[in-house]
């Protein structure tokens, strides 16, 4: 029997209802990687870079929000 707990979602949904922010965090500031945050976290950070990664962006220079 197929797996329904996902239909409908796109695949980007479904990879970061697994991930989570609180590990993430922990992970980052274990290596101080949080120390100068004051919006854009580690977490936020990751879920950037998977976005472009599944959109084959080239540079993120490059894409500006509008």
């Amino acid at each position: 029997m197929e797996c329904r707990n996902f239909t409908g979602q796109p695949i980007y949904a479904q990879i970061a209802k697994y991930l989570s922010k609180g590990e993430i965090l922990r992970q980052s500031r274990s290596v101080g990687g949080e120390r100068y945050v004051k919006k854009f976290d580690g977490f936020q950070h990751l879920l950037v870079l998977l976005f472009a990664v599944f959109k084959n962006y080239r540079s993120l220079r490059s894409k500006k929000s509008t």
